[in-house]
């Protein structure tokens, strides 16, 4: 198999542009990708504010989205999120954690249908409730990587917007995104949403 080269990522350019050297009039821009067609085009943001929450009402994560339009309403998209959550000690109610953290929701909005949450995985770890993604980490002083692909058919060639939303994972204990519920000395970081066309 070929190797990927990535060229300098921009934020907001299709992959016609950045990221992958692939053009949409079919030819490549690397030789490594040579008659391969692999992405109509890619969008991505980056969410560099902090978010958190104690209660378990789901909001939305105020720029924590991404807007791609597709070249065609038979068209998959590839939602890739890569992000960072913080936790507050007890009160977890799952077997597997002693932190509670934010629970994530992935939604897609287009102007005809509004906001519309994707399908939630039945299989999640979850046990008092089903969600996307979960923001947490070992320790409230920590922030712990909270990741997930999915793909969607919205049907359309008009603009998507696929949004992140947010709920304390147990009303009561702070939750946070890109950094630890104890922000004096806690951690940082930036997170990721990602939308391929293919």
């Amino acid at each position: 198999m070929a190797d990927i080269t990535i060229s300098q990522l921009t934020p907001g350019v299709p992959a016609s542009s950045a990221l992958f050297p692939y053009s949409e009039s079919g030819t490549t821009k690397a030789s490594t990708l040579t008659n391969l067609n692999l992405f109509k085009q890619i969008q991505y943001n980056n969410y560099d504010n902090f978010f958190s929450s104690n209660t378990t009402t789901i909001q939305e994560v105020a720029g924590f989205n991404v807007s791609i339009t597709p070249t065609s309403a038979s068209s998959k998209i590839l939602i890739y999120v890569s992000g960072w959550g913080g936790s507050s000690a007890g009160g977890n109610t799952n077997a597997d954690a002693t932190y509670t953290g934010l629970l994530g929701y992935i939604y897609r909005y287009t102007a005809a249908s509004g906001d519309v949450q994707l399908p939630l995985n039945p299989n999640s770890r979850q046990t008092n409730d089903k969600c996307h993604l979960v923001f947490s980490s070992g320790s409230q002083f920590d922030i712990g990587a909270a990741t997930i692909m999915m793909v969607d058919q919205p049907n359309t060639t008009s603009q998507v917007t696929y949004k992140i939303f947010a709920r304390a994972e147990q009303s009561g204990y702070l939750g946070a995104i890109n950094c630890s519920v104890n922000g004096a000395i806690g951690a940082v970081a930036r997170s990721w949403i990602y939308a391929v066309e293919f």
